[in-house]
């Protein structure tokens, strides 16, 4: 079992020594003619060996004792990591449901994984917010009551369950966009209990948009807001939700708007738009396909 256990962990240390370039070669900035409403990304989403992905992502839920995000004491490289501005100005524009996108390429693991953003969550609201909302005291947000209280508002699929978080532990990143949905006040409620009850389901390791007892991060939020119809991508062998997908959404004013983009610099942070976030995920991923 121990050496079973070092084929993922091998396959993606593999990756991680061959990480992603973080410009690309064809980017040189926004075309003079950029139209938001048509804003698109993720070309050539198969950046890696496609064999050894499969084979990494295939065994990936053996590592999670290796990639265990559990222990809220750990501090992970961010510009705004340890920034109390920068993540209180996020708290601060968050409503209940808005999904935040989080860039990390300061972190080893932000540089292997596809795309500007990679990972993401749902800033699920404090007790007063929930309380604005009719559902306080729903069953499903019940269990949850002591961890909102104890400031963790963010939900968020992580390794090794879906889990709250604290804003400031799942903040600690070089960038967040707030994205909020168009959703009605009912279909908000709906969201939030469906996300709540999903606290403490598996971490999805294989990333399978198919799979119905554990999640990713994308996976929970689609699962939470099937509605808002976000892209869906086949690649080393699956269907899979990429958080940039999301983003580009958002910037074409799809279901989704921007509300706030906070990107951390060398000793400070900035507020930006848009513009900025389609920006920084064509950068990425080049100009077209």
């Amino acid at each position: 079992m121990r050496l079973l256990r070092l084929i993922p962990v091998l396959a993606l240390s593999l990756l991680a020594a061959c990480a992603i370039p973080q410009v690309h070669e064809d980017y040189t900035g926004l075309p003079a003619d950029f139209d938001p409403r048509s804003f698109t990304c993720c070309f050539e989403v198969e950046q890696h060996p496609v064999g050894l992905t499969k084979l990494g992502l295939s065994l990936a839920h053996l590592t999670g004792p290796f990639n265990d995000r559990a222990d809220e004491r750990e501090v992970r490289p961010g510009l705004i990591t340890g920034n109390q501005a920068a993540v209180g100005r996020i708290v601060e524009v968050a409503r209940p449901l808005d999904i935040v996108l989080m860039a990390n390429k300061s972190y080893h693991w932000g540089r292997v994984m596809p795309g500007w953003f990679t990972h993401s969550g749902v800033y699920l609201g404090t007790e007063a917010e929930l309380r604005a909302m009719g559902i306080w005291d729903a069953p499903e947000i019940v269990p949850l009551q002591a961890d909102i209280r104890a400031g963790r508002t963010v939900l968020e699929a992580v390794s090794p369950v879906v889990k709250m978080s604290l804003p400031e532990k799942i903040f600690q990143v070089d960038a967040v966009v707030v994205v909020r949905p168009e959703l009605s006040a009912a279909e908000r409620r709906l969201a939030a209990m469906a996300l709540a009850a999903k606290v403490g389901a598996a971490f999805d390791f294989a990333f399978r948009q198919d799979t119905k007892d554990d999640y990713s991060c994308t996976e929970l939020i689609d699962y939470g807001m099937p509605q808002l119809g976000f892209t869906i991508r086949h690649a080393y062998g699956r269907d899979m939700i990429l958080p940039d997908d999301m983003a580009a959404q958002a910037v074409r004013g799809d279901r989704l708007r921007i509300v706030e983009y906070i990107r951390g610099e060398p000793g400070g942070w900035q507020s930006l738009g848009a513009r900025e976030v389609a920006e920084d995920v064509m950068a990425f991923w080049g100009p077209g396909g």
